[in-house]
């Protein structure tokens, strides 16, 4: 149930992309952690959002796009339907 809200979803956490049902799962085993898949996020410059940016201390946790992130996971991966699983 949480891969078809992730995969519905149009933004999504780390915590929820990484989780063992999520999208990142799909195509990457094993998981990477979540400062290694931040970074990657970083690299590809995946657009993302938080719940409030104009806080003083940072403004929440950052919400990342999925599509753009599945877009990636499948030309690395190199197939349609993920690859390691």
């Amino acid at each position: 149930m949480l891969l078809e809200r992730t995969l519905t979803a149009r933004t999504a956490t780390i915590d929820v992309l990484l989780n063992h049902d999520g999208l990142v799962s799909k195509y990457l085993d094993p998981l990477p952690s979540k400062r290694a898949f931040r970074a990657f996020l970083k690299r590809n410059a995946v657009p993302s959002v938080k719940p409030n940016p104009a806080a003083r201390r940072g403004g929440g946790v950052p919400y990342y796009h999925v599509a753009s992130i599945e877009r990636i996971l499948r030309a690395r991966c190199g197939t349609e339907e993920g690859g390691s699983k």
